[in-house]
């Protein structure tokens, strides 16, 4: 990205804090590093409030009161702290049991049990903790904001818009020094803009999707605190740094929006929590001309022939090869996502089986066909829209299972799906042999804002000899804790790699054993920050190719 840089000159103005909202990591001015988000202000008394999910904090020995080391068996660690300690060479073995040494520590305003030391020196010490807590500073402690670049197929989230006296930028702040500068990422050009905050007019927020109201894409939730006492949830769509009104509070209408403005003079504080009706939504990249249907399998354009037929209209019929190979999903709700280019004039129709004579060999065979009638006779709606990204996307739901055309008059192309009940569909797993490895799968592909995609082993780089596979992705690593959670519930002996890199990015394989041969592989990626989170689920080959396979990657990851 190219940078733009204007002139380096500070003012204050600490109440654009509140702006940054999802992914933030908060350095303060002694070298604490806090992941989390601020989540209470006091302007009375020039406090912060941050709730976190990870710190690294700088403890003067002074101003801790008291100090009790304890030893936390290895069983009784979240899944979270074990992989940290493992990989951070932190376990203590002591009669065949593990450990992870502790320290509960009190200090002035804030109480813990689980911290690790880090570094201890005569004066000061460095402590880790990766639960959930929350943490009380000045507002003055605080050196820098930064929050991660947007994900490129993410459908929903909050533009940041700054205003200077000749200029508008809209997109992302991904920095931010209080009364000294702020970066921001500008959506429309790639450029990247330092600004200072004496050029600053205005920082607003605006919804980043306009198919979407503000309050479907913005993680957080703000409430004023004023005299009266804190007020409803909403947002601060504009913090302004001239004249009387210096803020506009928005407050839900429906998926609208009623606004009221306020002076500083009257705020006392904000709030900001965490907005439960807030599931992001991602797109998915599509080569040139590639389509996906319900985001589980690859859907290609169908051969259709025309067939001479007597009737008043000539039949068009698709070739038998393509109906044995046809795509199945098994929900009659339908979307198909598509980077083609014109679509207009869509048409979805059941296909009939009809007896037809083929004049090449004159063989008589049942094939799915259908007519120009069948066009204009369906009254099944289909809802069109183009995201941000410019993917094309329709969706319709069909009325009974059964075999479905999709017709593009305009491109004279067609895709072709069979719709099944699912009770009859066969999953690769389902009913195999009771499966840990599938249960931990299910229950990480049902988290909010998975993916479930459908690959074969050989689009997706594997040997065919995998078998077949299904795999379930989250555009970030977000819900890493609650994944690593889930894996914990999998028995220890089917974990056959648990491999860290000095990026904090986590790679497992663990394999499982069944009934007459049948085996399971699963292969995950646990990325940090920005990164995707995927998981992957092979079978249909055998527990010893599978061995194989594990043992090749091993010896590549010992390399």
């Amino acid at each position: 990205m190219k940078r733009i840089i204007s002139s380096l000159i500070s003012c204050a103005f600490v109440c654009c804090f509140n702006l940054m909202a999802q992914n933030e990591t908060i350095t303060l001015k002694d070298g604490t590093l806090i992941k989390g988000y601020i989540s209470k202000q006091d302007f009375t008394k020039g406090k912060a409030e941050i709730s976190f999910s990870e710190i690294t904090m700088n403890v003067k020995v002074s101003d801790v009161l008291n100090e009790v080391s304890v030893k936390r068996d290895y069983d009784e660690l979240s899944e979270a702290w074990k992989v940290w300690a493992a990989e951070n060479n932190k376990l203590i073995n002591e009669n065949g049991k593990k450990y992870l040494r502790m320290a509960s520590m009190v200090i002035p305003g804030y109480n813990r049990n689980d911290y690790v030391i880090l570094e201890r020196g005569t004066k000061s010490m460095k402590c880790f903790t990766i639960s959930d807590g929350v943490i009380e500073r000045q507002v003055s402690d605080i050196y820098c904001i930064q929050k991660t670049e947007r994900n490129l197929t993410l459908l929903t989230d909050i533009d940041d818009i700054i205003k200077t006296d000749d200029k508008s930028i809209t997109g992302v702040i991904l920095e931010q020094y209080p009364g000294i500068q702020v970066k921001i990422w500008d959506k429309n050009d790639g450029n990247i803009h330092i600004v200072n905050y004496n050029e600053i007019r205005s920082i607003g927020k605006a919804p980043y999707n306009p198919d979407y109201s503000i309050w479907e894409q913005s993680p957080y939730l703000d409430r004023l605190i004023t005299e009266n006492g804190t007020g409803e949830e909403g947002l601060i769509i504009e913090n302004g740094l001239s004249g009387d009104v210096n803020l506009v509070f928005a407050t839900p209408d429906g998926k609208g929006e009623m606004t009221r403005q306020y002076a500083y003079k009257d705020i006392k504080g904000i709030r900001k929590s965490i907005n439960k009706n807030y599931k992001p939504l991602y797109d998915i990249i599509l080569s040139e001309g590639e389509s996906r249907i319900n985001r589980d399998s690859t859907i290609n354009f169908a051969t259709i022939k025309e067939y001479q037929y007597m009737g008043p209209f000539n039949l068009y019929y698709l070739e038998s090869k393509e109906d044995s190979a046809a795509v199945t999903v098994n929900t009659k709700n339908i979307v198909i996502e598509t980077n083609t280019s014109d679509i207009s004039d869509v048409y979805v129709f059941n296909g009939t089986k009809r007896t037809a004579t083929l004049t090449e060999n004159k063989e008589q065979m049942e094939l799915y066909t259908y007519t120009y009638a069948d066009l204009f006779q369906s009254d099944i709606d289909v809802k069109k829209t183009i995201t941000i990204n410019g993917t094309t996307k329709l969706e319709f739901t069909v009325p009974d299972y059964g075999e479905y055309f999709v017709y593009l008059r305009n491109l004279n192309k067609c895709w072709f799906f069979k719709c099944c009940d699912p009770v009859m569909k066969e999953f690769i797993t389902a009913n195999v042999f009771p499966s840990k490895l599938n249960s931990a799968f299910e229950n990480i592909a049902q988290l909010d804002g998975f993916q479930l995609l459908s690959y074969t082993t050989e689009e997706y780089g594997y040997p065919k000899e995998m078998g077949n596979m299904k795999m379930t992705c989250y555009g970030n690593a977000e819900p890493r804790n609650k994944v690593l959670e889930i894996l914990s519930t999998i028995p220890k002996n089917l974990l056959k790699i648990d491999h860290r890199d000095a990026n904090d990015k986590v790679t497992r394989y663990y394999l499982e054993k069944g009934n007459n041969g049948n085996a399971l592989l699963m292969q995950t990626f646990i990325g940090h920050g920005g990164n995707d989170l995927c998981v992957w689920l092979f079978t249909g080959a055998s527990y010893e190719y599978y061995q194989n396979f594990i043992q090749q990657v091993r010896e590549d990851l010992d390399k």
